[in-house]
């Protein structure tokens, strides 16, 4: 499998009104343990043999592209910055290809922009660029390419943020604190065949609301189970809560 040719596509440009810090940073460029959420993504997955990633950029852009262009960054984490003809492409380092993009366009709207450089590309990979994972991401393309099926999205099980009660007429009959979720919970690793994506245009839709049901009415959307860590920055307590842990996760 040639991996570097599939692109990889992280969904940063949202509003991330729910994550808000003192400096109104992007929640992706967040930092835990020296290095930001976005770049330990990016090395992820160049470890597992993908080294071409698109930024469809929106929101707070400019932090964005100051990040990337900084020359310090770019040495220190082995970045390349892909000119619009790709032909600076290094093969050794992980290659990043930014363009700006509506602020207000879906995720969906996002990503069909992106195929628009990537014509000739068979198949895609999307995420959110917010999370720490030690998912096998081989392994989920390996799982797609068996599949033949036109997309596949990862998913783990889950504990609730809170504690759960089983109600009886006036009296509580169970209680349990934070258990697991009774179903698995999408945790984004996308893959797709691109040709499925270009071939939907339905507008004003969404990746998720929209995209992916139409891939289940036509039973065509699998699933890789991760049985890994998986942590996700939402909040500014999720951010905290990572640091508390990231000696074992990272």
């Amino acid at each position: 499998m040639t991996l570097y040719k599939t692109p990889i596509i992280l969904l940063i440009g949202g509003k991330g009104s729910r994550y808000l810090d003192e400096n109104n940073h992007p929640k992706q460029l967040a930092v835990i343990k020296k290095k930001p959420i976005l770049i330990h993504m990016m090395q992820s997955y160049f470890d597992n043999g993908f080294n071409l990633i698109i930024l469809p950029l929106g929101h707070k852009k400019e932090l964005f592209k100051n990040f990337f262009n900084n020359k310090i960054n770019k040495h220190k984490f082995r970045l390349n910055i892909l000119n619009k003809k790709f032909t600076n492409y290094k093969k050794n380092k992980i290659n990043i290809f930014m363009f700006d993009t509506n602020k207000n366009n879906t995720k969906l709207e996002r990503v069909k922009k992106s195929l628009t450089f990537f014509k000739d590309c068979k198949n895609i990979g999307v995420n959110y660029g917010d999370a720490i994972c030690n998912i096998d991401i081989r392994s989920v393309f390996k799982k797609f390419l068996k599949s033949n099926l036109n997309a596949i999205m990862s998913v783990t099980t889950m504990k609730s943020p809170f504690g759960h009660v089983l109600i009886k007429n006036n009296t509580v009959k169970q209680f349990k604190e934070k258990p697991d979720l009774p179903s698995p919970t999408n945790i984004g690793y996308y893959f797709f065949k691109s040709i499925s994506l270009i071939n939907y245009n339905k507008k004003n839709s969404e990746l998720e609301t929209s995209f992916l049901n139409s891939q289940i009415q036509k039973k065509m959307l699998g699933f890789y189970f991760h049985k890994g860590y998986f942590h996700t920055v939402n909040h500014k307590q999720d951010l905290i809560n990572i640091k508390h842990k990231e000696k074992k996760i990272i």
